[in-house]
């Protein structure tokens, strides 16, 4: 039905969910590999830290996203009409957020992957 309801076949439908939810994962395990990184790049706390710069990193990464959503938004009145109502979703729209996310997404995961690289590279101290 909800396939149906965004013109496109189940299968289709269903890759794009899988496809996005994939990435999203992958971003939090590299968003936690980057937070371990530079966590361990200090003498006392390493754990502690680590978990807090990955935390702030997720969340700052997400408030990016829902900024760059809105900015999408105000280009087209269907994904502003996502944010601000409660009304029905037009067709389309919901294809379009899956696509901006994937992306986001793949932005993100390349930038956290090369930041990542970058730091474990100068050195780690995992004493």
């Amino acid at each position: 039905m909800a396939a149906s309801t965004y013109n496109t076949t189940v299968t289709k439908f269903l890759l794009v969910i899988a496809l996005v939810f994939f990435l999203e994962m992958l971003f939090v395990n590299i968003i936690g590999y980057v937070g371990i990184i530079l966590g361990h790049r200090y003498n006392h706390g390493k754990i502690v830290k680590s978990i807090i710069i990955s935390f702030l990193l997720y969340i700052v990464t997400q408030v990016i996203t829902l900024g760059l959503i809105f900015v999408c938004g105000l280009f087209d009145k269907g994904i502003m009409n996502m944010i601000n109502t409660t009304s029905m979703i037009e067709v389309g729209v919901i294809n379009k957020i899956m696509f901006i996310a994937i992306i986001i997404y793949i932005i993100y995961i390349i930038f956290y992957y090369l930041l990542g690289k970058l730091y474990f590279e100068k050195g780690v101290d995992i004493d």
